[in-house]
């Protein structure tokens, strides 16, 4: 690593599939430039994967009892703190809301460090929504994506001053996908479209509920695509805990179709996100509670089917409909509004690309304000 006093170390902390959507450019951008130096540490699953290069803080446990997050924070607290004190950055970039990134707040600033948040400000739902506003609390730093949020930061006391409004980095990704290049096996026709119509379905574990209820939500939801008659594909639930039950119950039902000889439903339990972004944007509707449905839909009018509370109050576009009971047939029969219904006008409101060389800008240029923090009213 270079002493050179000129330039300014930022550190950047990426733990999951979500987290590097929202880093991956702003890293790209860092590496651009002569007063920046990148300072990139992988932990949870994402360290487990060879294409993305940075210092490893491997502590990952499978996460199947809520106890496990705690444990996990903990876990990262410590090799993180270790880490800091070592290399020294003058900033360190904390993304989302996830529990990992709550670590990652904690160690930055009990070491007296630079913390930088971004896509602070959201409302949503689980556990992820009071995890969001502790980071903002910690962070000295926001780098919102849109206005909405900027402004509840500022009403949750934060200097106006250190609060930039620049769309979200994972927009920036969203909008290189060429969709019309779709290398998505099965379902490529003709110029990329789609062979047949098809249901997309992403859903994650809601951490403010049962294993049971996580389980009981994405059965209901999987006979409610059974019942519209349309093809399904299923992309596993991110790692958090209610995921294992959730991945044994999808398992569960594509394995007893196909035994039945009956060929609708079609899972994968990770795509790489071209991949994704393709199958959602040709989808005749996305289904779960992802907030991919929320934030990156709307980018292509994909109609989304809104399921639960995991998305709770968050600002949506019109494409989305949301069921906050959900059952079996409340879900199919929004299912079949939204396919009769058809592709939405396309909406952008995350911005429109360039989130990761505006972040990149503002880290190396900004005066960085003073580590003590005071409260704005």
């Amino acid at each position: 690593m270079t002493e050179n006093s000129d330039i300014r170390k930022v550190m950047i902390v990426v733990d999951s599939r979500a987290t590097w959507s929202r880093a991956k450019t702003v890293c790209e951008e860092i590496k651009k430039r002569n007063d920046l130096e990148l300072q990139l540490v992988l932990t949870g699953p994402i360290s487990k994967k060879s294409e993305v290069d940075g210092f490893l803080v491997d502590n990952y446990l499978t996460v199947d009892s809520y106890s496990t997050m705690a444990r996990q924070v903990s876990d990262i607290v410590g090799e993180l703190s270790a880490l800091i004190d070592d290399s020294r950055p003058n900033v360190v970039v904390s993304v989302t809301d996830r529990y990992e990134s709550l670590a990652v707040a904690v160690a930055a600033s009990l070491s007296n460090v630079h913390l930088a948040h971004i896509q602070g400000g959201e409302v949503s739902g689980s556990i992820d929504e009071s995890i969001r506003h502790a980071i903002t609390k910690l962070a000295h730093i926001h780098f919102p994506a849109n206005l909405d949020s900027a402004n509840r930061i500022e009403r949750m006391g934060e200097d106006p001053r250190f609060i930039y409004n620049v769309g979200c980095p994972a927009t920036d990704l969203l909008l290189r996908v060429d969709t019309g290049k779709s290398t998505t096996v099965h379902l490529s026709g003709p110029k990329g479209k789609p062979a047949q119509p098809y249901v997309l379905v992403s859903y994650n574990p809601v951490t403010t509920q049962t294993l049971k209820e996580n389980r009981r939500a994405i059965a209901e939801t999987l006979m409610a695509c059974d019942g519209c008659g349309f093809k399904t594909i299923v992309v596993g639930p991110n790692h958090d805990p209610g995921s294992v039950g959730i991945w044994e119950v999808t398992q569960f039902t594509a394995d007893v179709m196909r035994h039945a000889d009956r060929h609708w439903l079609e899972t994968h339990q990770s795509l790489p996100h071209n991949e994704f972004i393709c199958l959602m944007a040709h989808a005749s509707v996305l289904v779960g509670n992802s907030s991919a449905g929320i934030r990156e839909a709307c980018y292509f009018g994909t109609p989304v089917v809104n399921v639960g509370t995991r998305q709770f109050l968050r600002s949506r576009t019109k494409n989305v409909v949301t069921i906050h009971n959900p059952t079996k047939d409340k879900i199919k029969d929004v299912i079949e509004a939204q396919i009769e219904h058809g592709p939405y006008d396309i909406e952008r409101p995350y911005g429109n690309g360039g989130a990761g060389r505006k972040i990149a800008e503002i880290l190396a240029t900004m005066e960085l304000p003073p580590i003590q923090k005071t409260i704005r009213y």
